[in-house]
């Protein structure tokens, strides 16, 4: 989780009361689920899972509100 929000575009996120992004693991594979403001977030948060992660898949199912 740090990983993704040591970003700095990312740390809004953080402070909502539910969290934006909810990473599932299981079996090596990573998966993203939730709502992020722009497609910006939805790729920094992808990035910031595969430099701080070793895993055998990401799939990324975050939503952009705005494209």
């Amino acid at each position: 989780m740090r990983v993704i929000y040591s970003e700095g575009t990312l740390r809004a996120l953080m402070r909502q009361p539910r969290p934006a992004i909810y990473i599932i693991v299981t079996n090596g594979t990573v998966r993203l689920e939730g709502v992020v403001r722009n497609e910006i977030e939805r790729v920094l948060a992808e990035s910031g899972i595969r430099k701080g992660t070793i895993a055998f898949k990401i799939i990324n199912n975050l939503q952009a509100e705005f494209s």
